[in-house]
């Protein structure tokens, strides 16, 4: 998805608290539709809980993006619904805050409580990324608002980077470090200036609204800082994290933007030749942006892992067909699209090279072939970039004996050429 898009995708997920809904606990067994996010990852159960109290929702349809940087807009819009969106009659104080944007009433409330101000001559970036110091502040700001008590702090010195927490956000970790809100990405570091991530954000809203720490009137104190879950916490089963080189490659997300991301190698998932590129191509009638790479390959035979990682998604995805997503760390996942047979479940803990399912024609296809997507904390991106010039695939073996009724009819070289995905 485009930058632009994604922006705009975003700004759906401040849902709010919705009248007479019954708030869901932490940790209750509540399903997300979103197969990036892993059930042993550190922010499951904060994401469930958002989704399930409906503070936040996807990016993109069943995608959460919990790599994907947590924007200013977005922020203001949730503390303005769990604030009960109260009536807004001031003048917009900032110029790049259209009337019509979705955040246009929250940025203005939250200027006028002192929550947020802006960088100075009306500007307020609403998708500019938030750091972790300023995420405290916001939080802080907002606790002062809703009378909690936010006169309870801590020695930051045990943190070995307090000296680049700003000195006017101090007050406000402190405070959000005492009373459980934030911690530090391990026991000695906070990382004041690094991006918060919506994983992060999604932890951070669960302990504001679930914490009694938080809840605590002017003026009172509490005698013990709760149990919280942990940025940095291992999951209960541990999973493969692909390394990475520290050397950045140049490649392009769906609006032809061109990013910057670390140096990743997959193999290629099968034999074969590909058939249909990534970006713009006309095909079903239509002009629509490839979002992968198209290998044909006979029926049945086996689809490789282009890395290590874990299955986040085994299942029928509309125009995918049967798809397996895997999520490899370091902001990195793959697709594999148009499966005639899954062999692995979500939850797996996969290897590079492993078959994990049988080639098909399942979904919106025109032929046997696998569809492979690469995905860089939550935008697509060429898949190309990251796969070696000469297909390293293993030689093509059937993996699942797959009946007639799995096969798409038989195709035309030419109809073949054409087999693709949305």
């Amino acid at each position: 998805m485009g930058n632009k898009l994604r922006k705009a995708l975003c700004g759906l997920l401040a849902c709010g608290l919705l009248a007479g809904l019954a708030p869901v606990s932490a940790g209750a067994a509540v399903s997300t539709p979103f197969y990036d996010v892993a059930t042993t990852s550190w922010y499951n159960d904060a994401v469930v809980y958002v989704y399930a109290n409906k503070l936040m929702s996807g990016v993109d349809g069943n995608f959460f993006g919990p790599d994907v940087d947590a924007s200013r807009g977005q922020i203001v819009t949730i503390l303005y619904r769990l604030a009960g969106e109260p009536s807004v009659t001031q003048t917009n104080a900032f110029v790049d805050v259209p009337t019509t944007a979705y955040y246009s009433s929250a940025a203005s409330w939250a200027n006028k409580e002192g929550i947020v101000s802006g960088y100075g001559n009306g500007v307020f970036l609403p998708d500019g990324a938030i750091t972790r110091e300023q995420m405290a502040i916001i939080f802080y700001r907002f606790a002062n608002y809703q009378k909690y008590d936010v006169t309870r702090t801590k020695d930051l010195s045990v943190y070995s980077d307090n000296w680049q927490i700003s000195s006017y956000a101090k007050d406000a970790v402190g405070w959000a470090v005492t009373t459980g809100l934030m911690n530090g990405t391990d026991s000695t570091t906070f990382n004041p200036t690094g991006l918060a991530s919506r994983a992060v954000l999604a932890a951070t809203l669960m302990r504001y609204c679930s914490l009694d720490s938080i809840k605590v009137p002017a003026g009172t104190v509490v005698a013990a800082k709760p149990t919280v879950i942990e940025e940095t916490s291992v999951p209960a089963v541990s999973a493969p994290v692909v390394p990475v080189s520290s050397t950045l490659v140049s490649t392009t997300t769906l609006d032809g933007s061109t990013i910057q991301t670390p140096k990743m190698t997959f193999q290629w998932p099968v034999q074969g030749t590909v058939s249909s590129g990534y970006g713009a191509r006309y095909i079903f009638g239509s002009t629509s942006f490839h979002r992968g790479i198209d290998i044909p390959a006979p029926l049945g035979v086996g689809i490789h892992a282009g890395a290590a990682g874990t299955v986040t998604f085994a299942g029928e995805q509309g125009s995918y067909g049967n798809l397996v997503v895997i999520d490899h760390g370091n902001g990195f996942q793959s697709y594999y699209g148009h499966n005639s047979k899954l062999l692995v479940a979500k939850g797996d803990v996969v290897q590079k090279n492993q078959v994990i399912a049988a080639c098909g024609s399942t979904g919106r296809s025109t032929g046997n072939h696998c569809h492979f997507e690469v995905h860089y904390k939550g935008q697509v991106v060429n898949p190309m970039t990251y796969l070696p010039a000469k297909n390293d695939a293993p030689a093509n073996q059937v993996a699942a004996v797959v009946t007639e009724a799995a096969e798409a009819p038989e195709m035309t070289q030419e109809a073949l050429i054409l087999a693709a995905i949305y």
